[in-house]
């Protein structure tokens, strides 16, 4: 049996983000595209439990097509807004997908980087390397 190898052609290194101890989180920059063709880029934790994009409230200034909507998270089910088939980029890669919009307390970072964005991607990471590895050809 050969041994499992994918080749990731990105390596997002973790940043460090001073707190109690060691701090250290997956981040990506993304571009939130909007139909002017501005992109407003957006810091977010990568994070596989997230089904979608998920934004602090303050950040629906700049979406379009935005209404109320519920969410599941691991806090239960709460209220928030969505804002539907808004384009992001991601490492050059342009998708359209739904952003969810809800009171997030982090402030460090813009939201939450979820599944239905990341799809078209490879993902691999290293928690000791504290890496996150990255390919658009999976």
């Amino acid at each position: 049996m050969k041994p499992f190898s994918k080749d990731f052609t990105e390596t997002i290194k973790f940043t460090y983000i001073p707190g109690e101890g060691e701090e250290w989180f997956p981040i990506v920059e993304i571009s939130l595209v909007k139909p002017t063709g501005r992109r407003i880029p957006l810091k977010l934790l990568f994070d596989t439990g997230a089904t979608q994009i998920t934004l602090r409230a303050d950040h629906e200034q700049f979406c379009t097509d935005v209404e109320d909507a519920e969410f599941d998270t691991a806090n239960g089910t709460v209220r928030g807004r969505v804002a539907k088939n808004q384009t992001i980029e991601f490492l050059g890669v342009a998708t359209t997908c739904d952003i969810g919009l809800l009171n997030l307390r982090e402030r460090v970072w813009a939201g939450l980087f979820g599944r239905d964005c990341f799809r078209s991607f490879g993902f691999g990471f290293w928690e000791n390397a504290r890496e996150l590895y990255v390919t658009s050809k999976p």
